[in-house]
């Protein structure tokens, strides 16, 4: 459409696909319909869409110093690489408080931000044909949210055999002028506390640091635990650090021989209760006397809930036996000693 040699401008009207690189070229035609050389090619790239702010809303009074921030992904051809978010204690961004580069469109920080702040935040989109505007701004208002407890019982990686155990952490302090409200403590089967067997608010004594389990946790269970302070304004402080232990798995009753059983075969056959979800066993005899001694250790593989001897013991010598259930997240206490004396 141009046809004066000195006007050397084209104005595109319908706009081009965004996040897309176009390459372009020129020539010239003279009036005998005869075709100059195209130009070298050159490329350009058409930037991508900016993300749209959903979360959270422009004066939002945060209750976490780790709040978590949601936009909407841009509609358009592309692929989209992720986003780089940025939180800064100024509104020109000349004081940046914290910089994320997620790959979804949600981010939640992973350190503290500034505490008791006015913060603002933007978006960019990230593609393979370059970032795109930043987002509009918003502010936020940081938590000022108690410091964050320290667990100290039960200990970490702990194998417990007390399935009703007491749970201890540091006291905090919350910063004026808010109040303390209460604890709040997660013990879970998961890492990920999606379904917690124990989530209590119940101690609201800044200086009560522990919790006592009444109903018993369940057996041969590796159990995640963490514990955080909430303030009167329910801003609430960072998770402790995650612990975790192993409930033990429970240990076998000893049917056969019973305790005290006399006249014993010197062959005998022991026996014992099958214990739900044991990866083996460890069975041991003993001879009785002032300085008892160990005539038998045997490990027993998964489901084996017996052991027969096939040599004799000592006739009308007093023994006693007892057995230990093995399980994936460590042994059982030993089961109870028996008693037993062979015949002749």
């Amino acid at each position: 459409s141009i046809t004066d040699r000195l006007v050397t401008q084209f104005q595109v009207v319908t706009p081009l696909a965004h996040n897309t690189k176009f390459y372009w070229r020129v020539r010239a035609v003279n009036t005998d319909n005869e075709e100059g050389n195209w130009s070298a090619v050159w490329y350009f790239r058409t930037i991508m869409d900016a993300p749209v702010l959903v979360s959270p809303d422009n004066g939002y009074d945060a209750l976490t110093l780790r709040p978590a921030f949601d936009w909407d992904a841009p509609i358009g051809p592309g692929a989209i690489t992720g986003y780089t978010i940025q939180i800064s204690k100024n509104d020109t961004f000349t004081m940046l408080a914290h910089t994320g580069n997620p790959v979804t469109s949600n981010y939640t920080p992973t350190v503290d931000l500034p505490k008791n702040l006015p913060l603002f935040w933007r978006v960019q989109t990230k593609g393979a044909n370059g970032p795109s505007a930043w987002s509009e701004v918003r502010s936020f208002n940081s938590a000022n949210s108690p410091t964050t407890p320290a667990p100290s019982l039960p200990a970490n990686n702990a194998l417990n055999t007390n399935y009703t155990p007491l749970f201890k952490w540091s006291a905090v302090t919350v910063p004026v002028p808010s109040l303390f409200k209460h604890y709040r403590l997660q013990v879970d089967n998961d890492a990920d506390f999606s379904s917690p067997v124990i989530d209590d608010t119940s101690i609201t004594d800044r200086l009560v640091t522990q919790f006592q389990v009444v109903t018993p946790l369940a057996h041969n269970t590796k159990f995640y635990w963490r514990v955080q302070a909430v303030n009167t304004d329910d801003e609430a402080g960072n998770w402790s650090a995650v612990w975790y232990f192993r409930a033990a798995i429970l240990p076998p009753n000893l049917p056969t021989p019973s305790d005290g059983a006399s006249g014993v075969s010197r062959m005998p056959l022991l026996d014992w209760s099958d214990v739900s979800g044991n990866t083996g066993y460890i069975l041991q005899v003993w001879k009785a006397g002032p300085t008892p001694t160990l005539v038998k250790s045997v490990t027993l593989a998964t489901n084996t809930s017996q052991y027969q001897f096939l040599t004799n013991l000592l006739p009308n010598t007093a023994y006693f036996w007892k057995v230990q259930t093995k399980g994936l997240n460590g042994p059982s206490l030993w089961s109870d000693n028996f008693d037993f004396s062979t015949g002749p």
